[in-house]
C-alpha cells in the first residue's frame, strides 16, 4: 500500500487525540481519504497490533538509563501524579467510584 505511514499515523493521531478523521482526511490525497483511514483503522489498528506494538516500545525503553531510574517501565505518569503501576495490561481503566462517575 503506498504512504501507508501515513495512512496509519493519521489514523493514530485522530484516535489519540479523540477528534476523529475529519480534521485529518483529505478527500484529495489517496493516503489521508476517509476510505482509507477507515480501512487502515479496521485492519491494523487492533489489540492484537497495539499490544506488539506496545511491547516492542517497553523493550526499547528498557535500554534508556533514565527510565531505569524512574522504575524500569512499570511507573506511569498523567498530570503530574506519578503512580506505580503494577502489572502490564491493556484492560486498565479509572475506577468509577474513585474518579466521580457513578457506580
Amino acid at each position: 500500500m503506498d504512504d501507508a505511514e501515513l495512512s496509519l499515523a493519521a489514523v493514530l493521531v485522530a484516535e489519540a487525540t479523540n477528534v476523529g478523521y475529519k480534521p485529518v482526511a483529505r478527500p484529495r490525497h489517496r493516503a489521508l481519504n476517509r476510505p482509507r483511514l477507515s480501512h487502515v483503522e479496521q485492519n491494523y489498528v487492533r489489540a492484537e497490533t497495539l499490544r506488539a506494538a506496545n511491547a516492542r516500545l517497553i523493550e526499547a525503553q528498557a535500554d534508556i538509563p533514565l527510565a531505569q531510574l524512574w522504575g524500569g517501565g512499570m511507573v506511569a505518569s498523567v498530570d503530574g501524579l506519578r503512580f506505580v503501576v503494577p502489572v502490564n495490561t491493556v484492560y486498565a481503566r479509572i475506577h468509577r467510584v474513585g474518579f466521580g462517575v457513578g457506580c
